[in-house]
């Protein structure tokens, strides 16, 4: 609907695809849109982006949550000491990643046929085979994932194994749209949106042959897990190393020992993440002054001001989810280790039943604000390199990332809330993240009043000091995260883990 409203006439997207052919930033990070420009393919280049991205990342980490993770906790032994065969795991395994990647293309292909009834542009054809695309670039970088974590001799680095994967998948679509290398994105399941080219082309024949490239991959895939040793890669057990002896420091300190590999990989993504946006500045800064109906979308989502303030502060509201998705993460992974009884071992040395979930808290605070911090200084950097207006993109930059701390404590203490009270629904505790993220993107475009996406906690990051209504709101959401996380102690100390 929005691209309706904001593109309504041919002349007008047209006017948006000459001015994104000939912009390396743009090419580099969504790919190119074909002519004519029509709705379908202006969904295609910008929304295709995150809906392979997103997916892909997703399944990725749930391939790797799946295979090695299960042996490790020895949770797979029940399955093998029932006279369950190894195939018949690995293939389980193999079907439930292709589900999940199948109900991802249906629900989009259904929206999209929805809205194809009430607008031009989005053919039957094209948003079915959009949701097909979708499907299988994610079941691909799935099956990537679950390849590469194959070969690791560690099953405690899965998840940065996973994110690493899709981060290289991503780097090599990138390069095949910039260089128009269509034969590399064959081997990026992320550039397989430019092989099948819903909108475009319709190649049904592309898509058919990477369902087919997909199965072949998954019995490689699964002749590899089954010869395999139990909870070992295939290059064999880890070499042993010697460790001297040393003090943890108590629990504060051993908490910081078992977070710091995760929390090490957020400061990472955040900080590039962060770099890459500002270093596209100068290319969104040519879009966004060439093309009126850009630029008012971008002013849709943030208040009117300088087209480079406005483009930090839009890339600083997804610079927010991603730092409140780090600490939820921290908060899950705590969760996990109940369920594994880790927290059991921690509590059996005589310690306060409440200090394994305030040191949690404490990590949650630690990682929120690096990655805040990584996120300023590496995009500074980016600023540095490509903003004009240099000091005043850093400024608003500066206030944008502090300011991205609430929210993220917030949404980390809600999840700690969760755990505390209802541990068995621990996965509600990503609502609050899932809710505020759609309000804050979505609202916009559905012209929802602001009384209304200010009620999202990504909306409260500024760019300046001047306004005391966001003072109140940060202040707020502050007080807030001190009692939820009050109270998700409380509930934690109160029950038995499990």
């Amino acid at each position: 609907m929005a691209y309706h409203n904001y593109y309504p006439s041919a002349e007008s997207r047209m006017a948006l695809v000459k001015s994104t052919e000939s912009n390396a930033g743009l090419v580099a990070m969504y790919g190119t849109i074909e002519m004519p420009g029509s709705l379908g393919q202006i969904l295609a280049w910008e929304s295709g982006l995150w809906m392979t991205l997103l997916p892909a990342i997703m399944l990725s980490l749930f391939a790797s949550k799946l295979v090695r993770s299960p042996e490790h906790q020895g949770v797979d032994e029940i399955l093998r000491s029932a006279g369950v065969s190894k195939r018949v795991v690995a293939w389980s395994q193999i079907n439930t990643l292709g589900f999940v990647a199948l109900i991802i293309g249906l629900g989009l292909s259904a929206i999209l046929l929805a809205f194809g009834v009430m607008y031009d542009g989005l053919p039957i054809n094209g948003c079915t085979l959009y949701g097909v695309m979708v499907a299988l670039s994610a079941f691909g970088s799935a099956l990537c994932g679950l390849f590469v974590i194959l070969w690791a001799r560690e099953s405690t680095a899965l998840t940065r194994i996973s994110l690493i994967t899709v981060a290289f998948a991503f780097i090599l679509r990138s390069i095949a749209d910039s260089k128009s290398w269509i034969i590399l994105s064959w081997f990026t399941p992320l550039g397989w949106r430019q092989v099948i080219s819903p909108f475009t082309d319709d190649s049904w024949v592309c898509a058919v042959i990477i369902l087919f490239l997909n199965i072949i991959f998954s019995t490689l895939i699964v002749h590899l897990n089954i010869s395999r040793e139990w909870d070992q890669g295939i290059r064999g057990p880890a070499t042993k190393k010697t460790y001297t002896s040393r003090a943890m420091g108590g629990p504060y300190r051993l908490r910081f020992v078992l977070d710091r590999p995760i929390i090490l990989t957020w400061v990472l993504v955040t900080g590039g993440c962060s770099a890459f946006f500002m270093l596209l500045i100068g290319s969104m800064r040519e879009l966004l002054s060439s093309d009126e109906n850009t630029a008012e979308v971008f002013r849709q989502f943030l208040s009117q001001g300088e087209l480079e303030i406005t483009y930090v502060r839009f890339a600083i509201r997804f610079l927010s989810i991603l730092i409140a998705v780090a600490g939820v993460s921290i908060v899950m992974r705590y969760r996990a280790a109940e369920k594994n009884r880790t927290v059991d071992i921690v509590r059996s040395t005589g310690i306060n039943r409440s200090t394994p979930a305030v040191t949690v808290a404490a990590s949650v605070i630690l990682t929120v604000v690096t990655a805040s911090v990584c996120s300023f200084l590496l995009g500074g950097m980016g600023l540095r390199l490509q903003a004009e207006n240099v000091s005043d993109s850093v400024e608003a930059l500066a206030w944008g990332t502090a300011t991205a701390v609430a929210p993220a404590v917030l949404c980390s203490a809600f999840a700690l809330f969760i755990v505390g009270w209802f541990p068995r629904a621990s996965a509600i505790g990503w609502l609050l993240i899932v809710a505020a993220a759609l309000l804050s993107i979505v609202g916009p475009m559905l012209k929802l009043s602001s009384a209304v996406t200010n009620l999202s906690v990504f909306n409260h990051t500024y760019s300046q000091l001047d306004n005391p209504t966001e003072l109140w709101a940060q202040a707020i959401m502050l007080l807030g995260a001190v009692v939820l996380g009050a109270g998700g102690v409380v509930g934690i100390k109160g029950r038995d883990v499990g």
